[in-house]
């Protein structure tokens, strides 16, 4: 991977997550996920706290940095549950 893909690699984590947080606040749960839902949205926004500050002050990083792969695995997690949270709703 060149330079320029090493540097845009916190950009594209905080852009997924950008992109996560709409799916987000687009759901409409039925009530008996809404404890669900609410866990999630607020793991989401700790989430994406840590993705500002991690994309903030990594601009440059290897795709396997270690904070890389735990913030991206941590989506990836959330991006999972949002899909199962949709189809349930």
């Amino acid at each position: 991977m060149g330079r320029r893909g090493i540097e845009t690699l916190p950009r594209q984590l905080l852009e997924e997550a950008r992109a996560i947080e709409v799916l987000l606040s687009d759901l409409e749960p039925a009530p008996e996920e809404m404890e669900r839902y609410w866990d999630l949205s607020a793991r989401m926004i700790t989430l994406m706290i840590e993705i500002e500050t991690f994309a903030a002050t990594s601009r440059a990083t290897s795709p396997d940095n270690p904070d890389y792969l735990r913030l991206r695995r941590s989506l990836r997690g959330i991006e999972g549950e949002a899909t199962e949270l949709m189809r349930t709703s």
